[in-house]
Order: C-alpha cells, then structure tokens, then sequence
C-alpha cells in the first residue's frame, strides 16, 4: 500500500464573474492519496505589503471543496486596492496527513461590472429603392429598421468596454438579447434580430 501524505504543491485560476472574485485550486501533482479537507487562501494586501489570509471565503457548489468565491467590493477595502488595480493570491491546500506547500502566485486584475449605458435614442428609419436612407415620416410602411444609440457608461469597471448585450422585453416574462462589438451604436431588423455592421 502507497502510504497517504499531505497534498502536493496546488495551484490556482483566478478570474471575475460579475461581482465576485472567482477562485479554483487545482492539484496538478495529486492530493496525497488523502482527500482534500479544506484550503487557506492569502491575498497580497497592498496595506501590509505581504499575504495576507482571505476570512470566510463562500464555497460554490454542493460538490466543490476546491471552489471559492469573495466579493470584490470587499476585498477592495480590507486589502487595500482601487478598481483596476493587479493583486496576487496563494493557496495551501490541506488534508488528515497536513498541509501542503504554498502555491505559486496567480496574478488578477481587480474588476467589477461596467456602468449602466443612460439616455439611450431610438430612431426607426428605412432604405428606398436605391439604397438611399428614407425617413419614417415619407413613408412607415418602408421603416423597418431601428437604431439604437448609447452614451459610453460613466464607469467601466476598471476594463475596457469590449461590447454590449442588447434586450428586448418580448413578454413580462421573456427576454431576448442580441450583441454588438461597435462602441455606442447598432442597427436591429426586427424580423431577423441581427446588428448590421455600419458603412
């Protein structure tokens, strides 16, 4: 029988999914021949300028053990950062036998949701004959087309903006959505639901 031993060096993935810091450790060299108990995970506190312990990180899953998640608004004020600003997380992961070695670093970028686009223009318009752009106004049976327009929101959460979901309130219940690259403008035709690419 192969003696069971404390956890092999883990290691970590980091990333953001909405307002929350998203953390799995992984054993790539294998738990020891023990199960895993439980994790101590340190963040780089830009404060004390070393790791520090995350408290109470919340489990995700019934089956997990290895996933995490800690609100980034939270972290932000107990470690010391601003929205956009890099940190580093360790783990050590932990079995009956004992702990582990501390993990490499895993470096993230601190993030949160963008802003709310505001003020946003609806324009119905149609092409004539020849291409031409036709006003609703000339001729209804013709505008089969919408624009919609948005300011840049105030806040982009310390990322770059790389698109947007667009909805349409089809019932009370059901929404559907379609998405653009383009900075601050579409073009929907209702029948197809599809952004044109402007020319």
């Amino acid at each position: 029988m192969i003696p069971k031993t404390k956890p092999f060096k883990p290691s970590l993935f980091v990333e953001s999914r909405n307002k929350d810091i998203y953390i799995q450790c992984l054993y790539p060299f294998g738990d020891g021949g023990d199960p895993i108990t439980g994790h101590k995970i340190f963040g780089w506190s830009k404060t004390l300028n070393d790791f520090k312990p995350l408290e109470s990180p919340n489990l995700l899953g019934p089956e997990a053990g290895n996933n995490y998640r800690y609100p980034t608004e939270k972290y932000l004020q107990e470690f010391g950062f601003s929205i956009g600003d890099s940190t580093k997380f360790k783990v050590i992961a932990i079995n009956s036998i004992g702990e582990s070695e501390l993990s490499d670093q895993s470096d993230h970028k601190l993030i949160l949701p963008p802003g709310t686009p505001r003020s946003i223009r609806l324009e119905m318009y149609g092409r004539d004959e020849f291409g031409g752009h036709l006003e609703c106004k000339d001729n209804r049976d013709l505008c089969k087309t919408i624009k919609i327009e948005w300011p840049v929101p105030e806040s982009n959460g310390g990322s770059e903006i790389t698109g947007y979901h667009v909805y349409q309130q089809e019932s009370p219940n059901q929404m559907l959505v379609f998405s653009t690259p383009y900075p601050t403008w579409c073009t929907y035709i209702p029948e197809v639901f599809r952004c044109l690419i402007p020319i």
